[in-house]
This record gives C-alpha cells, sequence and structure tokens, in this order.
C-alpha cells in the first residue's frame, strides 16, 4: 500500500521532502556542502560576521 504526503510521518516527510520539488542537476538528493568559504579565528567574528556588528578584514 502506497502512503499518500497526507498520511506520511513527519519523519518520512522530512527524509523524503527533497524529491518534491525536483533537485537540480538530475540528481537523486541535493549535495551536502561540508566547507564554507569563509574563515574565522574566533567564533565570536563569525557570530559578528552574521549579526553585522564583525568590524575585521
Amino acid at each position: 500500500m502506497k502512503s499518500s504526503p497526507d498520511t506520511r510521518a513527519l519523519s518520512t516527510d522530512n527524509v523524503h521532502s527533497d524529491r518534491r520539488f525536483g533537485v537540480e542537476h538530475d540528481g537523486i538528493h541535493k549535495p551536502i556542502h561540508t566547507s564554507v568559504q569563509y574563515d574565522f579565528d574566533r567564533v565570536e567574528d563569525l557570530i559578528g560576521a552574521f549579526q553585522g556588528t564583525y568590524k575585521g578584514g
């Protein structure tokens, strides 16, 4: 028996949510990016960058 989106459990819906709207590059799952293009020596500076208070260069 195939379940409809209305009867699936929340966890099942979350696991398969990437298939609902299609995926770029015809992949099965969306890629997971495990790195970033920025680097901060202190976590406070990283937080400041996202809050707009970081004054470093």
